[in-house]
C-alpha cells in the first residue's frame, strides 16, 4: 500500500510541527540515521523519509538536498522554531514522535501493509 506524509497525522503519538502544505508527498522508503555525512552517501532514492534524533538545522538541510519526503524526530526531539521555519521554507514536513526510532519506522511500516 503506498502511503503519504500526510498519512503520518493517523498515527496516534506522531504530531506534525511544521506548515502542511507538502503533506501529499508520497513515502517510499524510510531511513533511520543520526549520522547525516552517511545518509548523504546511503540515501539514492526521492521520496525518503528520515527518521533521526538529531536535533540540527543540518537534517533539513540533507532532507532538502536528497529530495525527501519529510523528517521525523523521534523520542520527542522538537526542533526550534528556527529549523521548523527552514523546513517550511524547503516544503520539508516535520514531525515529532514520541516512540523511540525503532518503533517509529515499525509502526510506519505497519501502516505500509
Amino acid at each position: 500500500m503506498q502511503i503519504y506524509v500526510k498519512d503520518l497525522v493517523n498515527i496516534e503519538g506522531i504530531k506534525l510541527l511544521s506548515n502542511n502544505d507538502s503533506l501529499d508527498k508520497k513515502i517510499d522508503n524510510f531511513y533511520t540515521c543520526d549520522l547525516l555525512s552517511w545518509v548523504m552517501g546511503h540515501i539514492h532514492e526521492p521520496n525518503t523519509m528520515l527518521l533521526t534524533v538529531l536535533n540540527s538545522m543540518n537534517a533539513i538541510a540533507v532532507a532538502s538536498l536528497l529530495d525527501m519526503s519529510a523528517v521525523v524526530f523521534c523520542e520527542d526531539v522538537i526542533p526550534s522554531e528556527d529549523i521548523i521555519s527552514k523546513a517550511n521554507e524547503e516544503g520539508i514536513p516535520v514531525f515529532t514522535s514520541k516512540f523511540t526510532t525503532f518503533d517509529t519506522a515499525y509502526l510506519i511500516k505497519k501502516m505500509q501493509g
